[in-house]
């Protein structure tokens, strides 16, 4: 997964979790009040116009610097941004892997299904 989804991904988780709705409608205190939660559950303090860049309401075209999305992380609960993007990547494993033995299984009694009816034709 690209750094970019793998940012996108992690903001979506923070809009889930701050639960204002979608982010397209924040408004500056919303994101005041998304740094106050951050800073609550961290002890670390990312500015208003921070997160506004990240979120692509302020014109910026450089991705945000690691310490960043350490502590977007870890106010996902994760210990920091290493942490995040290894567990999706197992996530995003676990889900193929299920996904794989679904088809597997569907292949699997669909050949049942037409060898039986073979069988009685």
């Amino acid at each position: 997964m690209s750094l970019k989804l793998q940012i996108d991904q992690c903001l979506k988780e923070i809009e889930i979790l701050f639960d204002r709705g979608n982010s397209n409608r924040w408004t500056t205190k919303d994101f005041s009040e998304l740094a106050s939660e951050i800073h609550k559950k961290t002890g670390i303090l990312l500015s208003v116009s921070t997160l506004k860049r990240i979120w692509g309401r302020v014109q910026y075209s450089s991705i945000p610097n690691r310490s960043t999305l350490d502590t977007l992380s870890q106010y996902l609960g994760y210990t920091g941004w290493i942490d995040y993007t290894k567990s999706t990547s197992e996530k995003k494993q676990k889900l193929y892997s299920i996904v794989q033995k679904k088809h597997l299984i569907i292949s699997v009694i669909t050949l049942l299904i037409l060898g039986t009816g073979y069988v009685f034709f």
